[in-house]
């Protein structure tokens, strides 16, 4: 979706004065996390309600998103350092695979200190995760593809009217469309 900014943001936007941080969000049925590249928490309420950023400082890392326009898979990598025991307990606990991701760079007026802009830069999933532990510290690596792996997993669904009855009883929809393709539909005189 385009965003319309006004002439001072896009002077901001423009210049090189922004400051920058980088912000990892991660879905599961479970809740919704959120990191950033400051040491702060943070919310918010225009892009994600209810969810909390924890401040994470230079101990997150994100591989620069790929920017292509093509309908292949993209990658990166993103890694969280500097884990307590406790907290690699607790993400432990969850299945993160295919636990949806967002990566998104927030700019803020240095001046006014002032949210500029939010740039969603990667929506994608949870790949594969690991975690690397080293004596007290522990590191988190998740791996994440774009959403274009969906358009290459193979499924057992085939779009027939007994298929449809599985999973909405009672809907008729496919009993019509064979004489929806082999209706002839004249256009114009």
């Amino acid at each position: 979706m385009v965003k319309a900014f006004d002439a001072a943001t896009l002077a901001l936007l423009d210049g090189d004065s922004l400051v920058v941080r980088d912000l990892l969000v991660v879905d599961m049925p479970e809740g919704t996390w959120g990191f950033w590249s400051d040491v702060y928490s943070a919310q918010f309420p225009g892009y994600w309600p209810g969810v909390t950023f924890t401040g994470a400082g230079s101990l997150i890392e994100i591989t620069e998103p790929p920017q292509a326009l093509s309908n292949d898979v993209q990658t990166l990598t993103g890694t969280l350092s500097g884990l307590s025991s406790d907290v690699l307990t607790t993400i432990g606990a969850y299945n993160l695979h295919r636990a949806k991701v967002e990566i998104a760079r927030a700019y803020y007026d240095p001046q006014t200190r002032a949210l500029v802009t939010i740039d969603v830069r990667f929506r994608g999933y949870i790949d594969r995760d690991e975690i690397r532990e080293t004596g007290e510290e522990a590191v988190l690596v998740i791996e994440c593809v774009s959403r274009a792996s969906e358009l290459q997993r193979a499924t057992y669904r085939k779009r027939t009217t007994a298929d449809q009855q599985r999973t909405f009883p009672g809907d008729k929809g496919f009993e019509f469309t064979n004489k929806v393709v082999s209706t002839r539909i004249t256009v114009g005189r």
